[in-house]
């Protein structure tokens, strides 16, 4: 068994991995430890590492609340990042984004700790290929942690925070005020989503057009041409061979069917090795907080991006595309409704919720959309899930009523379904954190060929 470490000027004692060495690394902030495995050679790829700094607090000690915002903010100023997740933590909170360095996805998983005379934080980065081994393995190292020290306590919410801000000093963050009526005083994370719309790569052509095409190697709109992806003759260029080539012979396929009141959306991601194409609508993202109505009707369905992505890529575009961003996920009880009344409020804004429990009625009204996700490869469907999306409350699986009372809140393993509402009268709504879904989805686009 690893021996523990003692780290004095940071005020931790922790367990590194087996195989792992500690160190330290000059930065412009200092000189934060961090954990490695040794020994690394350059046909091993990414080195994975967990890195531990401490920042004293100057002055007045920070609250939870203000230290993960902080924490936040710096993540969503990185270009070509997307924050996925922020969840609570033992005197903090856990953070989690996707960030593309260097040709490599990287996890990247923040545990930020307010301490009552430091903010304490622990950084795991990880490339995605990864993710399924190295994260659980280094998230039980931070779980193990000894820390010296209080705590920092939470600050209560108080309404002057809005003067506050206004008068240019510096307040709290801003709170989710409907979790307030739940005794949950937590921070207001609705502005995160709108932040990370989806925003395709690539080209956009016509859906019909392009597909026949990559079905039967036939075309006669000038508009394939226009984009490159086949000649003035009609014969494949370089690019759109490749395309059919990888759309064609996929070893594993993604398919995701949206609906947001009358607006169908779709995701068809294709893998073959470590290329992926995706023809995609526009995303859930994108939809969401509007009323998909009158032109979007004719427009969006009838129009698809074509991305050309490696496959460690493309688990960003489809967190973009679903829209998997940091929600406070509501457990609920009852779970049930019936079929009928959740695909109407899906339709209609109107419908009344099932229940008049408060945390149903906050959930209820924020219901955006409808999607069922499937995965198959050459020998057949591999798992699948349908989920209704709830903004800044998070994914709910629609499940069967009796697995509803076997599921845990938001615990989903890897590979299961959720996908068994057919022919059911009744379905349960269980809880799906942001973090969960992203584990899920990595782990249905990625096989974790890669070992520490």
């Amino acid at each position: 068994m690893p021996d523990m470490t003692t780290l004095p000027d940071l005020g931790v004692t922790l367990t590194p991995p087996a195989g792992w060495a500690v160190g330290t690394v000059r930065t412009t902030l200092g000189e934060p430890v961090v954990l490695v495995p040794e020994p690394w050679g350059p046909d091993l790829g990414f080195r994975p590492s967990l890195s531990v700094v401490a920042v004293p607090s100057a002055g007045a000690t920070v609250s939870p609340h203000r230290a993960a915002t902080e924490a936040m903010a710096v993540a969503l100023a990185e270009q070509d990042a997307h924050l996925v997740s922020d969840d609570r933590w033992p005197g903090g909170r856990r953070l989690r984004w996707l960030a593309w360095v260097a040709g490599e996805e990287l996890v990247l998983q923040q545990w930020v700790m307010a301490m009552t005379d430091r903010v304490l934080t622990f950084t795991a980065t990880v490339d995605v290929e990864r993710w399924t081994v190295v994260g659980p393995l280094l998230e039980d190292v931070v779980a193990g942690a000894r820390i010296e020290g209080e705590q920092a306590p939470e600050q209560p919410y108080n309404r002057r925070w809005q003067r506050a801000r206004s008068t240019g000093t510096d307040p709290e963050p801003a709170r989710d005020v409907d979790l307030l009526d739940l005794g949950e005083n937590l921070e207001d994370l609705s502005r995160v989503r709108d932040a990370q719309r989806f925003r395709p790569s690539g080209v956009t052509v016509d859906r019909e057009s392009l597909l026949g095409w990559v079905r039967d190697g036939t075309t006669s709109a000038p508009e394939l041409a226009d984009v490159g992806l086949v000649d003035h003759d009609g014969a494949p260029t370089e690019t759109g061979a490749r395309l059919r080539t990888v759309v064609g012979g996929a070893d594993r396929v993604v398919q995701i069917g949206a609906t947001i009141g009358l607006l169908p959306l779709t995701f068809s991601l294709y893998r073959r090795g470590g290329d992926t194409i995706v023809l995609a609508t526009d995303g859930i993202s994108q939809w969401r907080s509007a009323d998909p109505h009158r032109r979007a009707l004719g427009e969006v369905p009838s129009r698809i991006h074509v991305m050309d992505l490696s496959t460690v890529g493309a688990v960003g575009v489809l967190c973009s595309w679903l829209g998997v961003a940091p929600a406070w996920s509501l457990a609920l009880d009852p779970r049930e409704v019936t079929r009928d009344r959740l695909l109407s409020r899906l339709q209609d804004r109107t419908t009344p919720p099932p229940h008049t429990q408060e945390r149903w009625r906050q959930i209820w009204r924020r219901l955006a959309a409808l999607w069922t996700l499937r995965v198959e490869d050459a020998d057949g469907p591999l798992a699948g899930l349908v989920a209704v999306d709830a903004g800044d409350r998070g994914a709910y699986l629609l499940t069967e009523p009796a697995e509803v009372d076997r599921e845990g809140d938001g615990e989903v393993a890897a590979g299961t379904t959720g996908a068994g509402p057919a022919g059911a009268e009744r379905v349960g709504l269980t809880p799906l954190p942001s973090a969960a879904l992203f584990d899920e989805l990595v782990a249905l686009v990625i096989d974790p060929v890669r070992v520490p």
